[in-house]
């Protein structure tokens, strides 16, 4: 065989085995990302009570401390489909002090039929009706009787219903959204947008494609192509096909 032949046969040889181990290395690379969770009881926690909230305040979750007696509570949209999208608004009626949450994963129903249902992730702040202003909360300490007035960070759950607006009266219903809480805790760990967020649930939900969820939604090709990698990477909630 012609020493130039063979010479030319040995650099694709090497090149080749090259390409391969740089293909075996890019697979087979570690994966820093965090492991996706999939216990309910820790993507569906509430978030710690508010600093403002002394140690031992009894502490319940929105509904069941309405159920009981100890809260009135009303919730409207304000036309947002996400982010800072719920307005909350709670009076106590018990004597004593409370501390109320609204956990990952709680969903809003509207009065309206033609409205989207909404899933929260959790409350973000205390809102000063009369100066618009907003005070940072994780929750709803209750001191006094006295009305209070909150931002609940919430998502669309059904793409194709009107975002709710503030003459739209929503309540909690019984059953939480799962795998809404599950993408919205995986999501915040890897820092995606609201937009992405966003997307995510609409795409787990109703199985919309990129073209679609853009006809209707301000989401980038970037945010939505990160949606879809959390939701290939990210099992079903423990217990749940």
């Amino acid at each position: 065989m012609d020493a130039r032949l063979i010479s030319w046969m040995a650099t694709v040889a090497v090149a080749v085995a090259m390409s391969a181990g740089a293909a075996l290395f890019y697979y087979l690379g570690p994966d820093t990302r965090p492991r996706p969770e999939t216990d309910p009881a820790v993507f569906m926690a509430p978030a710690p009570m508010t600093p403002e909230a002394p140690a031992g305040t009894p502490r319940y979750g929105l509904q069941a401390a309405a159920d009981a007696g100890l809260i009135e509570y009303a919730v409207t949209g304000n036309g947002n489909s996400s982010g800072d999208a719920l307005l909350l608004h709670v009076r106590r009626l018990s004597d004593a002090p409370v501390d109320v949450y609204v956990a990952p994963g709680t969903v809003f129903a509207p009065d309206n039929p033609d409205a989207q249902r909404m899933v929260a992730w959790g409350v973000i702040g205390m809102l000063d009706l009369d100066a618009e202003n907003l005070t940072p909360a994780s929750s709803i300490y209750l001191p006094t009787p006295d009305l209070r007035s909150y931002v609940v960070e919430a998502y669309c759950l059904d793409f194709a219903l009107a975002n709710p607006t503030f003459q739209d009266r929503l309540a909690v219903i019984a059953a939480p959204a799962e795998r809404a809480a599950q993408v919205m805790y995986e999501s915040k760990r890897s820092g995606l947008s609201i937009s992405a967020i966003q997307s995510a649930i609409w795409i787990d939900e109703d199985h919309l494609s990129k073209q679609e969820i853009q006809e209707h939604f301000d989401a980038s090709d970037e945010e939505i192509d990160q949606a879809f990698d959390l939701l290939k990477r990210t099992p079903p909630p423990r217990g749940r096909a």
